[in-house]
């Protein structure tokens, strides 16, 4: 089980997240920051980003047995900032039945015939999944929507090495906060499946 340290995540983390939209400027973020990663370091990051990968994994078995929450994950960038290739490396590792990606382009009349939300909403993930935004209804981002209960992430763009680093880091913070866990079964059902199983062996047999 791949471990994570929550105030050394929070650290990492602290300079990219965005928990107040007022004054909030874009261009006072640099896209080439690497938070002191040299680019000989990039082995370095890409262990963190496999070993956090892998933490991804067991937390979505966790995820989709206890049934509870839904997960959603919003990408908002310029076209060609490389949001798909982010996408597909940082989820790598997670079963591709419990994730469902949606890319918001120009609305369809049907959209058009709705209000702005529908078409996101009736895209949001149940539970027990991952919901993944490839843009959103929020394009003219974080100024007016980012608050402390629902902060945003201002990710580096111009090495994709740290990009996926900590877009991977972000997913991991976010999550681990529902502390997710398996279900427990008490000794009476524990006891009903031990012969369930018992009996489905001796009919295999």
């Amino acid at each position: 089980m791949v471990k994570v340290d929550a105030k050394l995540l929070d650290k990492f983390l602290r300079s990219y997240r965005i928990t107040k939209g007022k004054g909030f400027r874009l261009r006072d973020h640099d896209p080439g920051d690497t938070r002191g990663f040299k680019s000989e370091q990039k082995r370095e990051a890409r262990t963190l980003l496999a070993r956090g990968i892998e933490w991804l994994a067991e937390e979505q078995e966790k995820l989709y047995a206890q049934d509870r929450w839904g997960v959603l994950l919003v990408f908002q960038a310029m076209d060609a900032a490389g949001k798909d290739s982010t996408i597909k490396h940082v989820m790598s590792g997670v079963n591709p039945q419990g994730v469902h990606v949606t890319s918001f382009k120009a609305p369809s009349s049907e959209e058009l015939d709705h209000d702005f939300m529908w078409r996101c909403v009736k895209a949001l993930p149940e539970r027990g999944c991952i919901g993944i935004f490839n843009r959103s209804y929020y394009e003219d981002t974080i100024r007016p929507t980012a608050a402390a209960h629902a902060p945003w992430y201002v990710v580096p763009a111009d090495n994709k090495w740290f990009t996926q680093l900590v877009v991977a880091a972000a997913i991991v913070q976010g999550i681990e906060q529902l502390a997710l866990r398996f279900p427990t079964v008490d000794t009476a059902v524990k006891k009903e499946f031990d012969e369930c199983r018992k009996w489905l062996l001796a009919e295999k047999d």
